[in-house]
């Protein structure tokens, strides 16, 4: 992965030597690339879908981690509105935020 970063590796190059099917050992360090690879939530998220193959689990975990990495703020607010159980999925967000400062 180091080296398909140093050199600016397309998603297609990082499909290629990664992999991206349903497979933990091809989803998961593609998605990590796709984080890796963006400067922005939204930029991993672009391509966490350029990866094709495992979309969806893809895209939630590379948006997982440049949630975690970025916070909500970057996040559209298009893609935010358009959120399945928003509130809920917000509240819980907060509860687990001041759980961690609890620690």
């Amino acid at each position: 992965m180091g080296r398909l970063l140093d050199r600016g590796a397309s998603m297609d190059e990082a499909v290629a030597e990664l992999g991206n099917t349903i497979e933990a050992f091809n989803s998961v360090p593609i998605a990590i690339y796709a984080f890796l690879a963006g400067d922005t939530f939204a930029v991993a998220i672009d391509n966490a879908l350029a990866a094709e193959g495992d979309r969806d689990t893809i895209g939630a975990m590379a948006g997982a981690v440049a949630g975690a990495y970025h916070g909500v703020e970057p996040i559209p607010e298009v893609w935010r509105r358009a959120l399945e159980n928003r509130a809920c999925l917000e509240e819980l967000g907060a509860r687990l935020w001041q759980l961690k400062q609890s620690l």
